[in-house]
């Protein structure tokens, strides 16, 4: 097998950004209007959760201004005994399986042994739609060569 290159994107986020403002602002407004309750555990609780939330939305932030803001061209790197991921070596050993979500523009998410999510940098969306079907074939084909199976499904990671 020849290597081959295929240019990705990372998968847009802009609505989880704006989901996780959103839920913050209202979890806010409820909080401030249960000030009036005096428990002192609802208290605790709602200062808990809007301390989740701003760590969620500072990570969101970063991540988007970090990630997604990249000027380089990513690629990922079809060789014979490993994939390369925007520069990330990625060996068959290490892949438990490749998850699919979609069928035009597809998600394509690779998920690791031991782990139980999907990391952000083993998630893209190949860039050409015009060559997405190759890209997709060529990738099946190599899973195949290593026994690694790619399934249909939802791409589930941390945030």
């Amino acid at each position: 097998m020849e290597q081959k290159q295929y240019v990705i994107t990372k998968k847009d986020r802009k609505s989880q950004l704006a989901a996780t403002i959103l839920l913050f602002l209202m979890l806010l407004g409820i909080s401030v209007l249960q000030r009036k309750t005096d428990h002192l555990l609802l208290h605790v609780l709602s200062f808990v959760l809007i301390l989740v939330y701003i760590v969620l939305i500072g990570y969101e932030l970063y991540y988007y201004f970090t990630y997604t803001r990249t000027r380089r061209e990513q690629l990922l790197i079809i060789k014979e005994d490993r994939l390369i991921l925007q520069g990330e070596v990625v060996f068959p050993s290490q892949i438990d399986l490749i998850v699919s979500e979609g069928y035009i523009n597809s998600s394509i998410g690779i998920k690791l042994k031991k782990r139980k999510w999907i990391p952000q940098r083993l998630q893209f969306i190949f860039a050409n739609p015009n060559k997405e079907q190759e890209a997709f074939d060529q990738l099946q084909e190599w899973a195949d060569t290593y026994q690694i199976e790619i399934r249909e499904g939802k791409i589930r990671s941390i945030i």
